[in-house]
């Protein structure tokens, strides 16, 4: 399924690989627009919204790399016709108000390491709430409703992140959906080992100090992590979440990666709490 994007003026575009997804909408020193979207045979489908028409907040990373890449590389790709993909990811909160994270497996091909919210791709036929409960299921045994799935976010998400690493390999469109559930406190997860590493639920107030980026916080997270062939019970750092660059101005593969930053920045949003961020605008 491939990426549209439709003008003001109702033209629609295939979103090519290589250029910035708010530079199409013409945004050029902001992070964010306003966007509606449509979901059917042609793929997803973003425009600017209408008046009264409903809309979700589509961001990028400060520093997205397409903002940089030289015209011979943009040339190059284009030539390739590589397709700019779509994904779903689910925030879920359980009656406890946490939210749930997982730790991508160490041989990811992208973001290894990185903790991001369950979901995945889209499948032939399957819409996008459809393809969000089923990833959801198919990663941790969490059985959401379709109908629970309500959209709380976009971002346009490009790895390697920085130019220095090397030129941009994957593109996407990630639909973040909310859906508050209801958990037994003696149901067990059943993560799927070949995606996940580690995964665990996060309240508020750990949450507030995770993005906090400017020095190490305290404090620690309870998570199941994945041991050999075990899975084990473990207190992890809440610095392990942070985005705190090192001297080179780099980020650590362990950290809240910033899809996932900006989502659950969404949902905080959502209940009132505007996160006491410290961090640099690129990240």
């Amino acid at each position: 399924m491939k990426v549209v994007i439709r003008s003001e003026d109702g033209g629609e575009i295939c979103h090519p690989f290589s250029t910035c997804t708010l530079h199409l909408f013409g945004v050029t020193e902001e992070d964010e627009v306003p966007v509606s979207i449509q979901y059917g045979q042609s793929g997803l489908i973003i425009g600017r919204p209408g008046e009264g028409e409903e809309h979700a907040v589509l961001e990028h990373a400060h520093e997205c790399p397409f903002r940089f890449i030289s015209e011979e590389f943009r040339n190059q790709v284009d030539e390739i016709k590589q397709d700019v993909r779509i994904g779903v990811a689910v925030v879920l909160e359980n009656q406890h108000g946490q939210i749930f994270t997982t730790r991508r497996a160490d041989h990811m091909r992208t973001f290894p390491r990185g903790w991001v919210l369950p979901g995945g791709h889209i499948e032939e036929g399957e819409t996008l709430k459809r393809a969000g409960a089923r990833e959801v299921h198919e990663e941790t045994g969490i059985k959401v409703e379709e109908s629970q799935l309500s959209p709380l976010a976009l971002y346009e998400s490009v790895f390697p992140v920085h130019l220095q690493v090397g030129q941009p390999k994957r593109h996407h469109i990630v639909i973040y959906f909310y859906a508050k559930i209801h958990m037994d406190e003696h149901a067990t997860l059943n993560l799927d080992p070949q995606e996940v590493g580690a995964a665990g639920w996060l309240d508020m107030e750990q949450l507030k100090k995770v993005f906090r980026c400017d020095v190490p916080q305290s404090g620690k997270f309870s998570a199941l992590v994945r041991r050999g062939e075990e899975w084990s019970e473990e207190e992890l750092p809440i610095e392990s979440l942070q985005a705190i660059p090192d001297e080179n101005g780099r980020l650590q593969n362990e950290r809240l990666t910033t899809g996932t930053r900006v989502a659950i920045r969404r949902w905080m949003r959502m209940k009132g709490v505007e996160p006491a961020e410290m961090c640099s605008p690129k990240l």
